[in-house]
C-alpha cells in the first residue's frame, strides 16, 4: 500500500480514459516501466478532473524488492506533479477500498486581489464572506443523512446515504485576504458531493442564500436546493482512514517512514502495497 500525493491541474482526474492523462495511467506506466511488466493500480478514492491529493492511498502487486528501491525507482518515473510518499507491506487480502472513512479540504482564497500563488488550488472569492453563517450552517450536514441533493450528474452509488464525521473551518488571516479551508470528513461520499456542499455554504456565506438551506436540500433530496458545484481545483483528498491503519501499525508516525534501516520485513516474494 502506498500513499500518494499529486497536483491535479493537469489531469483528467484519477481513472484511465482515452481523452486525456491521468493519475493512474501515470502510476501504471511507472509501475509497469520499474517491474517490466503490467501492473495496474487501484485506489479506494477516485478523484475528478483538476482534483488534487495530499493523502491518496494505492495498492498494486509487486514483485521481490526492497521498498525503499520501489519508492525510489517509481518516484523516478513519475512527472513532478504526481510523488510517491511512502510504501507499507500489507497482507494480500488487505482490501484497499474497505475503508473507514476520508477526509477532504476544501481552501478559498477570500480577497479582492489575485494571488498567482494560490489560483491554482484556492477558489478565488472576492465577494466577503460571512463565516458564522457558513460555520453555522455547515454543522447541519453533521451526521446521517440523504445526501441525494448533494449528488452531482453521472453518480453511480446505489446509496445516497452517508455520513459526515465533522466539518471545521479554518482560517489563515493574510496581507490583503484571508485563506478559508474547510475540512471534511465522513465515511463515504457521492459524487461532486464535498464541492457542492462547499459551493452551498459559501452561497450563504455571501448571502445568496438564506440559513436553513442545508437542512431544507437534506430533507427534500432535490438538487434545487442546494448552491453551485465548487470548482474543482480547490479540493484536495487529504487522508484515507483504516482501521487499524497499516501506516501506524507498522510503527510509522502520519505515514512517515525512515528508509535508512535495512529491515528485512522490507523485502517480500509478492506483496501489495
Amino acid at each position: 500500500m502506498g500513499l500518494v500525493e499529486y497536483e491535479g491541474t493537469g489531469y483528467l482526474g484519477w481513472q484511465v480514459q482515452p481523452q486525456g492523462p491521468t493519475v493512474q495511467e501515470k502510476l501504471v506506466e511507472a509501475a509497469s516501466k520499474l517491474f517490466g511488466r503490467s501492473t495496474w493500480v487501484t485506489v479506494p478514492s477516485r478523484t475528478d478532473a483538476g482534483v488534487h491529493a495530499r493523502g491518496q492511498v494505492i495498492a498494486f502487486d509487486a514483485p521481490l524488492l526492497p521498498l525503499n528501491r520501489v519508492l525510489l525507482g517509481i518516484n523516478t518515473y513519475l512527472p513532478s506533479d504526481i510523488a510517491l510518499k511512502d510504501l507499507v507491506l500489507v497482507p494480500p487480502d488487505f482490501r484497499v477500498k474497505e475503508t473507514q472513512g476520508k477526509e477532504y479540504r476544501y481552501q478559498i482564497w477570500q480577497s479582492p486581489y489575485p494571488s498567482p500563488f494560490r489560483l491554482k488550488d484556492h477558489w478565488w472569492s472576492t465577494k466577503p464572506l460571512d463565516l458564522n453563517a457558513l460555520e453555522t450552517a455547515a454543522q447541519e450536514f453533521v451526521g446521517t443523512h440523504d445526501f441525494s441533493a448533494f449528488r452531482g450528474r453521472g453518480c453511480q452509488s446505489t446509496s445516497a446515504q452517508k455520513s459526515i464525521f465533522a466539518v471545521k473551518l479554518l482560517v489563515t488571516p493574510e496581507v490583503n485576504g484571508q485563506i478559508v479551508t474547510l475540512v471534511i470528513s465522513g465515511d463515504s461520499f457521492l459524487r461532486n458531493m464535498v464541492r457542492i456542499m462547499v459551493g452551498t455554504l459559501v452561497e450563504i456565506a455571501w448571502g445568496q442564500k438564506p440559513q436553513g438551506t442545508v437542512a431544507k436540500a437534506l430533507g427534500s433530496g432535490q438538487r434545487s436546493h442546494t448552491g453551485q458545484t465548487a470548482p474543482a481545483h480547490g479540493l484536495w483528498l487529504e487522508k484515507v482512514f483504516y482501521d487499524p491503519d497499516p501506516f501506524v501499525t507498522r510503527g510509522l508516525k502520519n505515514g512517515q517512514g525512515d528508509w535508512g534501516q535495512n529491515d528485512p520485513a522490507l523485502v517480500s516474494k509478492s506483496f501489495f502495497v
